[in-house]
């Protein structure tokens, strides 16, 4: 898109990307929230750490989940390594993934 001026053109640029099509289904829904593995991925933007305790201290309290592992990701805008989506569907049943800002 161009604004032509009286005395000069300013340029606006559009930044987006164009979407990414996955072929990734969904995850099979769980029965019951008791006695299950729950991880979190933080990652890692402004206040997400303060909403996933929100969830975990929530999901202790109404549910007694017992067993809660932390993942965090070292760039929030890029995928997770491979490695840590394998070590996720290796150790828990149910996983949050943290959205800040």
């Amino acid at each position: 898109m161009t604004t032509v001026t009286k005395d000069s053109t300013i340029y606006v640029l559009d930044p987006t990307a164009p979407g990414k099509v996955s072929d990734a289904s969904l995850a099979q829904g769980v029965a019951g929230l008791e006695g299950l593995r729950w991880g979190v991925l933080n990652n890692q933007k402004l206040n997400a750490d303060v909403v996933l305790d929100v969830i975990r201290d929530a999901m202790v309290r109404r549910h007694q989940v017992q067993s809660w592992q932390t993942w965090e990701k070292q760039i929030q805008s890029a995928a997770a390594p491979e490695s840590t989506i394998a070590d996720l569907c290796r150790s828990v049943d149910v996983l949050v993934h943290g959205v800040g800002d």
